[in-house]
């Protein structure tokens, strides 16, 4: 029985900021017989779109780490150490920079393998009538449902999937989405799956582990990434939704500390109001995803999107 995978685009940031061997065993099962992948047009628009913006706001990082700090470097503080803090600014933004350009050409050469291997599921032609269709589901009140934010991504990709297996694609198809208008409503879809297709199971993922392990990708670390990702977005959350005073320290204490992006650490700085405290675990994460694509996470990751829950 094949293997059909569909991969929702709020999944790939975790394939952009993975480690070097998985994304390269990712490559090589793209090519694999045992793998059918799975796509659509608004799928690829909404992959490449999502793409650019992670990557984008690496710019963001640089200008606003500097921006910040020239806010307070005249405080007496902060004098005596400015040249030293200004100086760890700056290898902090370049490394960072360096990073997430070698992970941005990662990046497209993968989503670039995955756009040519990958299966569609409906042609540019069809988008029309599946989107006239996708109104009249969400008018009966059916999910998956992103009507509200006037994307209707969602629901003419479910149901172009349900018409592909119905042309007697025999297999299991797996979609890995982290959109809780799938993951919630799990039930009544795979019932409306058992009912429209025959010869095929679905399955729901919503974890990249689960993605590496169905391809037989090597998950070494793994867990010990995800800790230190979530610390360094909690860190991260904090320093970039403080203000005044209290930002401005934030992204001192994180200079003082010394550049960890492609280093082996740096303390943990955490901003609350005006003060600043710092210590805590090691900003470890930052050599596995970068700061850029961190700061990404922490302001597009749909777990944290009210519209999704």
């Amino acid at each position: 029985m094949k293997k059909y995978i569909f991969i929702d685009t709020n999944m790939w940031y975790d394939i952009y900021k993975t480690s070097q061997e998985r994304v390269d065993q990712l490559n090589e099962r793209l090519g694999s017989q045992e793998f059918v992948f799975l796509s659509s047009p608004i799928l690829k628009r909404e992959i490449l779109k999502h793409k650019n913006e992670c990557f984008e706001t690496e710019n963001y990082i640089g200008k606003n780490l500097l921006k910040e700090f020239d806010k307070i470097k005249g405080l007496p503080k902060y004098s005596k150490n400015i040249e030293i803090i200004t100086e760890n600014i700056k290898i902090i933004i370049t490394e960072s920079k360096i990073d997430q350009d070698l992970k941005k050409e990662r990046a497209d050469k993968t989503v670039g393998n995955f756009l040519n291997v990958s299966k569609g599921i409906y042609t540019d032609k069809e988008e029309v009538e599946l989107l006239a269709n996708a109104k009249q589901r969400i008018n009966l009140a059916k999910h998956p449902d992103k009507s509200k934010e006037d994307n209707y991504a969602d629901p003419i990709n479910w149901i172009a999937l349900l018409s592909y297996f119905k042309e007697n694609h025999k297999g299991t198809l797996y979609i890995f989405t982290k959109d809780n208008d799938f993951n919630k409503y799990i039930e009544s879809l795979t019932e409306e799956w058992e009912s429209s297709t025959v010869n095929t199971k679905i399955e729901f993922k919503k974890t990249s582990k689960e993605l590496w392990e169905l391809l037989n990708i090597d998950i070494t670390g793994y867990e010990e990434e995800i800790k230190a990702e979530a610390e360094d977005r909690e860190t991260l959350k904090k320093i970039f939704t403080a203000t005044g005073v209290g930002r401005a320290a934030a992204v001192a204490g994180l200079a003082a500390a010394g550049p960890g992006i492609g280093g082996t650490a740096a303390a943990t700085v955490a901003a609350t109001g005006t003060g600043m405290l710092l210590g805590g675990p090691l900003l470890g994460a930052m050599a596995v995803g970068g700061l850029g694509l961190l700061l990404y996470n922490l302001l597009k990751d749909p777990n944290d999107d009210e519209s999704n829950s």
